[in-house]
């Protein structure tokens, strides 16, 4: 088969023209078995002012960066057999943009494998986002370090509750620990304290409501700490709640420092 005909039968391809046109930051390259591209489109390529002639004809190693040569033309071989690989890289003309380089092969109607694409996406805010994500991340945990505040979520609808690692140093728990209400309940909070706390948790399940109160937790040493909890929910468009953020704050030592102030005070009043 010839480019030609590869052609015209992708042209009425439903999943080519939604890749083509509706994809953001996207460049859609098709090749031949000699590796020339015959098609060239995507909202990557006009939104940068480039025109399809200016890659029609060309063989794919050498519309990227030289360096990217060999990796590209190792990548374009692979799709002609059948195979899918991605690899990622920086611009040829802006080496400040980030490119997701993906290669598939492209087979005729009876499945015989006739040529490949190529899926070049500008994914330079995708990784900037991701970037800042982690710094985000890493500025709260700091901060939450050094307030010793841990947090916790719970997905009321999952019945699951994620724990923040500062939380999980506070109390000695592996990081990333997560479980459901229940078992969080059962594990962490003082015996005497369970029926109060399960209250409160029964209403947070239809009351999105602010709330603030003070609450023990059993360590696993097995010490208890006090902390200040501060919790806020989230609905749906149906007004369900369905998820539950919640800041816990380590006040033991303030706690200890106001128990030793009354026994002192009361100590002065029994000598007077």
């Amino acid at each position: 088969m010839t480019a030609e005909a590869v052609h015209r039968g992708s042209a009425d391809d439903a999943g080519f023209r939604l890749l083509a046109e509706h994809l953001p930051d996207i460049i859609i390259l098709a090749f031949d078995d000699r590796l020339d591209i015959w098609a060239a489109t995507g909202t990557a390529l006009r939104a940068r002012g480039w025109t399809a002639g200016q890659f029609l004809g060309r063989k794919v190693p050498e519309v990227g960066r030289p360096d990217d040569a060999a990796i590209t033309e190792a990548s374009c071989r692979a799709a002609l057999r059948g195979e899918v690989s991605r690899f990622e890289t920086t611009g040829n003309l802006d080496p400040s943009r980030l490119w997701a380089m993906q290669f598939l092969p492209l087979p005729a109607e009876r499945g015989a494998i006739v040529g490949g694409m190529v899926l070049a996406r500008d994914i330079t805010r995708q990784r900037l986002a991701e970037r800042q994500l982690e710094a985000s991340r890493h500025q709260l945990a700091e901060a939450q370090r050094i307030a010793q505040v841990g947090s916790w979520e719970w997905d009321v609808v999952a019945n699951e509750v994620t724990v923040s690692d500062e939380l999980c140093r506070l109390i000695g728990l592996p990081l990333g620990s997560r479980w459901t209400m229940e078992e969080g309940v059962a594990r962490l909070i003082p015996r005497m304290e369970i029926e109060q706390v399960e209250r409160l948790v029964e209403r947070m399940r239809t009351d999105p409501s602010p709330y603030a109160h003070e609450h023990r937790m059993v360590a696993s040493d097995g010490s208890i700490r006090t902390f200040l909890a501060r919790g806020e929910g989230m609905v749906d468009e149906d007004g369900r709640v369905v998820r539950f953020i919640d800041t816990d704050q380590d006040i033991t030592e303030r706690r200890q420092a106001d128990a030793e102030r009354r026994r002192l005070l009361n100590r002065v009043y029994e000598v007077q």
